[in-house]
């Protein structure tokens, strides 16, 4: 390694920018753009913590190297650097020549095409007594986004009293502040309260104080499939395929209720301690689609998005299965197929060039995901009106029994390490260990501006007879 590597000091601003010095607070050397870059790691260096930050506007430079003391600390710095909201995310493809990437459920209001419910009016504050925090125990941060955290808790009281829950907190004033994402918010509580899957996230409670919105659901103590394929580098056939059956059936459940899951990725995949995932974060669902009702709206992760969004095209349920191509050639290769340094070739990759497959590829393997990155969506695998079924049939399937799958009996081909239920080992270290504030954090704290502290009319839930855990199917 001819590297000359320096040590330098970074602060990372509100802005975005990663500035860096060359000691604590002294000698200015410039700033990195974080919003919306891209990150590679740096495998077989030298510097085993080494990755690459690729800003949206390179200028063909290649982007930043960098170097953390461990593999472990580049993972907080990524992880940190992705939850970063993407502010200049979610403009039309039609007043920009790139379109913008990543969005999620916690980035900036998303420009709609298609027609989005209107955001319910401020109803009149509601003196209603239900569930609220006194219920719980709250252990520790697991998660955090643009509108509020994720916390690990236990619950205090009833008959599930001593069960370990995810506890997503949202803040109203950060929510109200984006009109669509009212409508996102309320669609997320619909389809984990409506949706029962054995690989979905179900939604066990819902309840809000005066500034604050709290969804319950199972904890999934194995982490997200992200953090696996990090330590793995990638699965073998047998694994993902796995993964790929399970998500198969979760994506075949949600289009049998006309809900476009839109977000499919790593980060979204839950593991359980049996090693079964589930699919979570539903704030780009989109209920309500068929032939009749498709969508226009430019939303997803940039690697992941399907051609007919980038041509602002009018999309259905084939875009979930472009991305379920994406997501199973990355598991079997670590990365996704048209990735590219340049956003732009990137973009150009997906809608003109065909997927590369490696050596180690199986026949079935290159075969399948052929057929689910066409470019012609009506030509796509699942796309004829058969959905699910037809991918269940293909020959990369043909070693799944699926009702036994349905039924959690097929045994997973990785088992995750965890001691207890409520063990944080592939939580990202860093938010593990930030406790301090906890209580701060849940404490409520009314906002000056009143329409940020109404009351949300019907979003408290209580299921009634609540099994923690993502164990068994309900």
């Amino acid at each position: 390694d001819n590297t000359a590597w320096k040590k330098r000091w970074c602060v990372l601003d509100s802005q975005g920018q990663l500035q860096y010095f060359t000691s604590p607070g002294k000698g200015y050397r410039g700033s990195i753009d974080i919003e919306n870059a891209t990150f590679e790691l740096k495998e077989g260096e030298a510097k085993p913590g080494a990755f690459t930050i690729i800003p949206v506007e390179d200028g063909g430079r290649g982007g930043f190297e960098l170097a953390a003391e461990t593999t472990e600390l580049r993972e907080i710095w990524i992880n940190h650097f992705k939850s970063l909201p993407q502010e200049s995310s979610g403009q039309p493809i039609a007043e920009e020549d790139v379109p913008p990437s990543p969005i999620d459920q916690s980035n900036s209001e998303l420009a709609e095409a298609e027609a989005e419910p209107e955001p319910p009016e401020p109803p009149a504050p509601s003196a209603e007594e239900g569930l609220s925090l006194d219920d719980f125990d709250v252990l520790r941060v697991v998660g955090k986004g643009a509108f509020g955290k994720v916390f690990l808790c236990s619950k205090r009281t009833g008959d599930d009293a001593g069960e370990t829950y995810a506890m997503k907190v949202i803040e109203k004033k950060l929510v109200s502040k984006h009109r669509k994402q009212i409508a996102y918010t309320i669609t997320e509580r619909n389809i984990m309260l409506e949706i029962d899957h054995p690989y979905i996230v179900r939604l066990r409670y819902a309840f809000q104080n005066v500034d604050k919105l709290f969804f319950v659901t199972d904890y999934y103590n194995g982490g997200a499939l992200f953090k696996h394929i990090m330590l793995s580098k990638k699965f073998n056939v047998t694994r993902a395929r796995f993964y790929a059956a399970e998500l198969v059936l979760a994506l075949g459940h949600l289009h049998s209720k006309d809900i476009v899951y839109r977000d499919m990725k790593l980060e979204n995949i839950l593991m359980d301690s049996s090693g079964h995932i589930a699919l979570t974060d539903f704030g780009l669902s989109k209920e309500h689609v068929d032939n009749a009702h498709k969508l226009k709206t430019m939303c997803g992760t940039a690697e992941y998005i399907a051609p007919e969004i980038l041509r602002g095209e009018r999309y259905g349920f084939a875009i979930d299965w472009w991305s379920f191509g994406i997501l199973l050639y990355e598991m079997m290769n670590g990365r996704t197929p048209f990735r590219d340094r340049n956003r732009k070739v990137m973009y150009h990759k997906i809608q003109n060039r065909e997927p590369t497959m490696p050596a180690h590829f199986p026949s079935s393997a290159k075969s399948i995901i052929d057929a689910l990155l066409r470019k012609d969506s009506e030509k796509r695998l699942g796309a004829n009106g058969q959905d699910a079924e037809e991918i269940m049939i293909h020959p990369y399937f043909e070693p799944i029994d699926w009702d036994a799958l349905y039924a959690r009996n097929v045994e997973p081909p990785y088992k995750p390490e965890v001691s207890d239920k409520s063990d944080t080992k592939y939580i990202q270290s860093s938010l593990a260990k930030k406790n301090d504030d906890l209580l701060h954090d849940l404490q409520s704290q009314p906002s000056q501006n009143h329409s940020a502290n109404v009351h949300w009319d019907d979003f408290e839930y209580a299921e009634q007879e609540a099994t923690a855990g993502g164990e068994t199917p309900n």
